[in-house]
């Protein structure tokens, strides 16, 4: 969906994106779309890299992401399930099920350049990779309520449930239960 794309609903399709190559989709709201409803879908994404299930990409706003299956992965990195960025504000991601798997960058979900004041909770996050495995991840993105969120993350190092990386403010984190394993070091569960 793109520009002046709003009100619209997206419930109940099973959605799968192989590619040989990089950026490979299940769903992307972009460009100025407002109070878009994502439901009950099931989402397989499979390429190099750069795998996205759900992709909320600029001024993407208001938007719910409820109760979908989403599974992303690459050969690579960089393989998200549920993605926010650039100044999309208060959308809300719940009874999410997530899975990124990859070489490394796999992530539940990343709020990244302006995601503010959106909920994630009661969402069941796996990554699972070779290296930087993590539940949430937010970078420049502020306000954002992160609750009730089960996490699990694998693989040989540099596991994270959560990570507040750079000018991630005014965040709520609550009621997480977070497990994060590897085979060797740099293992967290909220950084």
């Amino acid at each position: 969906l793109a520009t002046n794309s709003n009100n619209t609903i997206i419930n109940s399709n099973n959605i799968t994106t192989r590619g040989t190559a990089l950026s490979n989709f299940g769903i992307t709201l972009t460009s100025t779309v407002v109070a878009n409803n994502v439901t009950n879908n099931i989402i397989n994404t499979s390429g190099t890299a750069t795998n996205y299930g759900i992709n909320l990409d600029t001024s993407v706003n208001s938007s719910l992401i409820l109760n979908n299956t989403v599974r992303s992965g690459g050969s690579t990195n960089t393989n998200v399930g549920l993605r926010a960025t650039t100044r999309s504000f208060f959308n809300n991601f719940t009874h999410n099920r997530a899975f990124g798997t990859g070489t490394g960058d796999n992530y539940g979900v990343q709020l990244t350049t302006n995601a503010d004041i959106s909920v994630i909770e009661y969402n069941n996050l796996t990554t699972n990779g070779t290296t930087t495995n993590a539940g949430i991840v937010q970078t420049t993105s502020t306000g954002n309520n992160i609750t009730n969120n089960v996490i699990f993350t694998n693989g040989s190092s540099s596991n994270e449930g959560i990570r507040l990386a750079t000018n991630s403010n005014n965040t709520i984190i609550n009621s997480n239960n977070i497990t994060t394993t590897g085979t060797a070091g740099s293992n967290f569960g909220i950084t």
